[in-house]
């Protein structure tokens, strides 16, 4: 494995604390934890981040969320969080295992293979962002908290990203048809992906591949040569084969606040 610096893997476990915010979004930093509320595209995604808990973090954590009308949140505990037995506290407190309950921390620092009859393009319209949300509302649906109530913010959510200098969406096409997206959030110590989706009938056929090396070029054009990810276990395989590292995993639990 390479060695990978200190802050790559901070940014790799905790990306939400170490990123530069998407336009529209927030986070709250404490001490004992960071809270990140997703943009309007993303109308439910509340991420619970860096936990430090004492008694009081989780009750303090849902009053902040009751205050913004926010029902869920996704609490990610990786293996800088403490207590040692932080899992086990939370869940005494009535948190739950999420439907994929582990992520795999993910870092790639060497060249991916170039992929072959995949083109992958910036998204450079409006046109192009509706289709990166259709994809996206497709492959994933809303257990991905990616619904039609997002769907209502389009417009203004592209207004507000489309000259942000460190978040950059991208479609892959196949035959001149965009199949495939996936963005990437540039941070000063690497580059975190995020949103990887494929449409299911065009699976197994380089996209995905095609969109992490689109995303590797444009980290060593900004000098930071370091992809970053949270992978769910149906892209860890793919990823180990391109190079990534392990370099542990994140437990998500999921809070639901109200009867």
């Amino acid at each position: 494995m390479t060695d990978i610096p200190a802050p790559v893997r901070l940014l790799a476990e905790i990306p939400n604390a170490y990123v530069p915010p998407w336009p529209g979004s927030e986070r709250i930093d404490d001490e004992r934890f960071v809270i990140w509320f997703g943009p309007a595209m993303y109308p439910g995604l509340t991420v619970v981040q860096r936990v430090s808990a004492d008694d009081a973090t989780v009750a303090d954590v849902r009053a902040i969320l009751a205050e913004r009308g926010r029902t869920r949140a996704i609490w990610m505990v990786g293996p800088s969080s403490q207590p040692s037995d932080l899992v086990e506290r939370l869940v005494a407190q009535g948190l739950r295992p999420d439907t994929d309950p582990v992520l795999h921390i993910l870092v790639l620092s060497g060249e991916p293979q170039a992929v072959d009859g995949v083109t992958v393009r910036r998204v450079g319209s409006f046109e192009d962002f509706e289709r990166f949300f259709a994809i996206q509302a497709e492959a994933f649906g809303t257990e991905r908290d990616v619904s039609d109530g997002g769907r209502a913010h389009l417009e203004q959510v592209w207004e507000a990203e489309r000259d942000c200098p460190h978040l950059t969406t991208y479609l892959a096409e196949l035959d001149g048809e965009p199949v495939a997206t996936a963005r990437a959030t540039f941070a000063d110590a690497g580059v975190v992906l995020n949103s990887g989706a494929t449409l299911p009938a065009a699976r197994g056929r380089g996209t995905y591949r095609a969109l992490v090396r689109a995303r590797w070029d444009d980290a060593v054009e900004r000098g930071t040569p370091f992809l970053t990810t949270l992978a769910r276990p149906t892209s860890d395989p793919i990823l180990r084969r391109l190079g990534f590292d392990h370099l542990g995993d994140v437990q998500l639990l999921v809070d639901t606040l109200g009867p």
